[in-house]
């Protein structure tokens, strides 16, 4: 099933998205982020979950560019849908933790002020 492949896809993501992964960059690169950002809105708890887990786990650390294009990518109202409408509480988790991402240094907080 397609769904099913998904959220393995997805699930196997979030760990090469980790700062310390070889294939972290040559994933952004290819375009991983587009490919995610529409998977924090799936009907599909788990696929929303793996993509803001991945979103995450790319927003740590991650160079000014990608913050950019996170911001960019995902609505306010799809974040606030992720950070406080989303049933599942892990997801919600996920979501409090690329804010927090987001809001490390002052350039993030005005990046942030200014989504």
């Amino acid at each position: 099933c397609a769904a099913v492949l998904q959220v393995a896809a997805a699930g196997a993501v979030c760990n090469l998205l980790l700062g310390f992964s070889s294939v972290r960059q040559p994933l952004i690169k290819a375009g991983v982020l587009q490919a995610l950002l529409p998977l924090t809105a799936s009907m599909l708890p788990e696929l929303r979950l793996y993509a803001a887990w991945a979103l995450k786990n790319v927003s740590h650390e991650a160079e000014p560019e990608v913050q950019q294009q996170l911001l960019a990518g995902l609505s306010w109202l799809g974040f606030r849908a992720l950070l406080v409408g989303d049933d599942d509480v892990s997801v919600q988790e996920q979501a409090a933790g690329l804010l927090q991402n987001w809001c490390k240094g002052s350039a993030g907080v005005e990046q942030v002020g200014c989504w």
